[in-house]
C-alpha cells in the first residue's frame, strides 16, 4: 500500500476526479487544434504533455485500484458506484478526441509527427474510441448495480 509519511494512503485519499488534470490539458489542446494556426511542434507538445499527464495519473489510479481491491475485494472495492468516476469517461474522451484532431490536423498539413510520436498517434486516433466506448459500458453497468441493484446481488456482510 502507498502511504506517504504513515498517515496519507493512495487507495483512501486519492481522488476520482483527480484525472480531470489530463482532461483539461485534452481539451485545451483540442481547441489550438481546432480554432488556431500554431505551429505543428506546439500542437505536438500540448499533446505530449497530457500523454506524460495521463500516463502518471493513471499509473497512480491502477496503484489505487490495486489497493482497493486489496484492502476490500473486488466487488466492495472496484465495483463501487461514485458519481465521480463518469470524469474518467469525460477525460479519456477529451485524450482521444485530441489525439485523433491533432492526427487529422498533421495529416493535412503533410507534417512529420516525429518517429517518435507517429506510431503512437496513429493507435490512439484508429482504436481510442474503443477504450472509451468500454469504460463507459463498465460505468454504467458499475451505475446500474449501484443504482438498481442488477447483475449480482450485496452479500449480507457488504
Amino acid at each position: 500500500m502507498l502511504s506517504v509519511a504513515g498517515s496519507w494512503q493512495l487507495g483512501v485519499e486519492w481522488k476520482n476526479a483527480n484525472c480531470i488534470v489530463h482532461g483539461a490539458v485534452s481539451i485545451t489542446g483540442l481547441t489550438l487544434v481546432l480554432t488556431s494556426n500554431l505551429q505543428p511542434d506546439v500542437l505536438l507538445g500540448v499533446w505530449e504533455i497530457a500523454l506524460v499527464l495521463i500516463v502518471i495519473i493513471e499509473t497512480l489510479e491502477f496503484v489505487r485500484l490495486c489497493e482497493r481491491e486489496y484492502r476490500r475485494g473486488w466487488r466492495r472495492g472496484l465495483l463501487v458506484y461514485d458519481t465521480t468516476q463518469w470524469t474518467r469517461n469525460f477525460t479519456y474522451g477529451m485524450f482521444y478526441a485530441f489525439s485523433l484532431a491533432l492526427y487529422r490536423h498533421l495529416s493535412e498539413a503533410s507534417s512529420p509527427t516525429g518517429d517518435l510520436w507517429s506510431p503512437l498517434l496513429r493507435v490512439i486516433a484508429a482504436w481510442g474510441q474503443y477504450l472509451v466506448l468500454i469504460v463507459l459500458l463498465i460505468e454504467i453497468v458499475i451505475f446500474l448495480r449501484a443504482r438498481l441493484h442488477l447483475f449480482w446481488p450485496e452479500s449480507p456482510a457488504s
